[in-house]
């Protein structure tokens, strides 16, 4: 990142795809390119990322999704 927050350095930025939507997250857990992620957003990300100002955060990486 050229000028950020100061909190933000060092931090990985991911483009998640949710639907047909790109949305920016921290990356929390170490994601690689097409893994599954759950992500957080709003005010959780901002606590799941200790207070670093983000609106999405990635948290989990999921394993195996299944629907019912």
């Amino acid at each position: 990142l050229g000028r950020c927050n100061p909190r933000l350095a060092g931090q990985k930025l991911l483009l998640v795809k949710s639907q047909e939507n790109l949305l920016p997250a921290l990356d929390q857990v170490g994601a690689a390119a097409g893994d599954r992620v759950l992500v957080v957003t709003g005010s959780a990300a901002e606590r799941y990322c200790m207070d670093t100002p983000s609106d999405a955060a990635v948290v989990a990486i999921l394993d195996t999704a299944a629907t019912e």
